[in-house]
């Protein structure tokens, strides 16, 4: 139950940032249930199992139990549940986005020569994490609206620029991640689960196209009335 809370409240809590903002729609707000039902559901018939399992009055059934733990022959528990709808990246027609809407697996980095968690330097925001720098190959609509949304962008390249912040890893892990799935960029949520992926440096301004479609993004009201005050004073 706990578990689920907190979950649900990172689920909730930067979908309620930008709509109270204006930058996103009310219907942001409609994929909570869609995104976290599935997940709840998961946990609550895995938390049952186990329950059956540890508090078992069938000598037999204790028997058996026990000795499969002596053993360690214990079978792998079922995949956790991706997001398949709501604020992902949305797959062609019949085909499926590997990992899209799963957990991004989490490894350490070098922060001031210490290890650090990926969280303490992101915070609770969208990150773009790119194997080459991203900057150059996203347009200034694309670059403003990662702003306005306070999005994190990262390379494991050592060719930082301003805007872009070099992620130094203690180990091979995010590096590798990306290597297995074959691709050269992950968007995260705040709540850590993965927005989507772009195979090559070229389509990492598609992923950031495909963000700002799925939250029916809305710029900021105080640069919308600059720009019109602007055009007035011209």
């Amino acid at each position: 139950g706990a578990c689920s809370g907190i979950r649900d409240s990172a689920n909730l809590a930067w979908k309620f940032n930008l709509v109270l903002r204006g930058q996103a729609g009310d219907k942001l707000l409609d994929d909570y249930e869609r995104e976290r039902r599935e997940h709840v559901t998961y946990i609550m018939k895995t938390s049952r199992s186990f329950g059956k399992v540890a508090n078992t009055h069938n000598r037999i059934a204790a028997f058996l139990r026990d000795l499969v733990f002596r053993m360690k022959i214990l079978p792998p528990p079922p995949p956790f549940p991706a997001i398949t709808s709501g604020i992902v990246q949305k797959a062609p027609a019949n085909a499926k986005l590997e990992s899209v809407g799963t957990v991004a697996p989490q490894g350490h980095i070098l922060i001031g020569g210490r290890k650090a968690s990926l969280d303490e330097l992101s915070g609770y925001r969208f990150i773009l994490l790119s194997r080459t720098n991203p900057f150059a190959r996203l347009s200034s609509h694309q670059k403003r609206f990662l702003d306005d949304l306070g999005c994190l962008l990262l390379t494991l390249d050592k060719q930082e620029s301003e805007g872009v912040t070099r992620l130094i890893e203690a180990g091979d892990h995010y590096c590798e991640y990306l290597r297995q799935l074959n691709k050269d960029a992950v968007l995260l949520r705040p709540d850590t689960n993965v927005f989507g992926f772009a195979e090559n440096a070229a389509n990492v301004g598609s992923l950031v196209d495909a963000l700002k479609a799925c939250l029916e993004w809305s710029e900021p009201v105080a640069k919308v009335e600059s720009k019109t005050g602007e055009l007035a004073h011209g």
